[in-house]
């Protein structure tokens, strides 16, 4: 069901993942701008949470009410730990990354989170014993340097910020391998699937987080200015939790049709659109090491794409030389058998 490390998932359905994917990153994080910068709506965890709970709803509506997928009990019960686990990681990894925007820029943020695809890269290789050429790991290695490059601006560095990134970035990291196995392991097991069983335990990791730090400030801000009525900062909340949905199947689909590791390698294009998005909606300027590094990402990127293909290519006509030779020698058998038949018969007359 999941392609193999050397399958780049070049069809219609990868394609249209990652379209998705990215586009609907960079929507996300001009609302996410809106209601900060704007709005002076500063209550990350709780535009997680909420975006969560309309994800969860969203998933429901299909599976219950649109009928698109069979709940799988028994495949879920057989992979609760795992599942238990990806819904932890996705929880605490976007509100985590959504609370780190409190405390650093937009850009440091990036700069951490272009690292990912080394970390997948590294769990493939030596956990799950998968190859990748001198080509692919040079081309992530040069990917990840062009995204830091890019995104580089010098932003005042704040420990909890860098802490929250970083935290953030690891549960990505285990969010993104964890579903890759639940696809791997299981046939019944979909993205609605996931999607629908994991989106409240992901909720119930942030409610803590969110009592802790942002309850009694957001008490306050509604007494002060009745931010809670403010009908523009509701209607993006409620538009932001659509858009997660449509993201997060995008994410998983992403995984389905290509791997964990090549999803961080988007998740690095990703990091060059939410750049490029900052530049023009928010007037953020490039320096010239920036338009370096957009560069060098993007030249990574084809590049990892073109050897990607190539080694796909490869693999599958040895699979077809493989296939031609095994028919080629299972005929030559054939015909023996046929011979050896034949020779029998024309030796002894009286055989009826």
């Amino acid at each position: 069901m999941l392609s193999s490390s050397t399958s780049a998932g070049f069809n219609k359905k990868a394609i249209i993942s990652v379209v998705a994917f990215i586009s609907l990153n960079v929507i996300l994080q001009i609302w996410n701008k809106y209601l900060f910068a704007v709005k002076e709506f500063r209550f990350p965890l709780l535009i997680i949470i909420t975006g969560t709970l309309i994800t969860f709803i969203g998933s429901v509506l299909c599976i219950f009410l649109f009928r698109l997928v069979t709940v799988p009990y028994g495949a879920i019960a057989e992979n609760w730990r795992l599942l238990f686990l990806v819904s932890m990681c996705s929880g605490l990894g976007t509100g985590l990354e959504n609370l780190s925007i409190s405390y650093i820029s937009i850009s440091l943020n990036q700069v951490v989170k272009a690292t990912a695809p080394a970390g997948t890269l590294i769990y493939a290789k030596f956990f799950e014993g998968k190859q990748f050429s001198h080509q692919l790991i040079i081309s992530t290695i040069i990917l990840v340097l062009g995204a830091i490059m890019t995104v580089f601006r010098n932003p005042d560095f704040n420990w909890v910020g860098f802490v929250l990134t970083f935290a953030s970035l690891f549960f990505g990291v285990a969010q993104s391998i964890g579903t890759g196995m639940l696809l791997q392991r299981s046939e019944s097991i979909g993205v609605l699937v996931i999607i629908f069983v994991t989106s409240l335990p992901a909720v119930v990791a942030l409610v803590p987080l969110f009592f802790l730090l942002e309850y009694n400030h957001l008490l306050v801000s509604h007494a002060q200015s009745g931010i809670g009525g403010d009908t523009a900062v509701i209607l993006t909340l409620l538009a932001m939790g659509g858009t997660a949905f449509t993201y997060q199947m995008a994410h998983y689909y992403l995984i389905e049709h290509t791997s964990a590791h090549y999803s961080m390698i988007i998740g690095n294009v990703k990091v060059v659109a939410v750049t490029l998005m900052s530049m023009v909606f928010f007037g953020s300027k490039f320096s010239p090491l920036n338009a370096l590094g957009l560069a060098v990402s993007l030249c990574a990127f084809c590049a990892y794409n073109f050897f990607r293909f190539r080694e796909q290519r490869q693999a599958e006509t040895l699979r077809n030389s493989r296939f031609t030779e095994e028919v080629g020698v299972l005929m030559s058998k054939i015909r023996s058998r046929g011979l050896d038949s034949t020779s029998d018969s024309d030796e002894d007359p009286t055989r009826v």
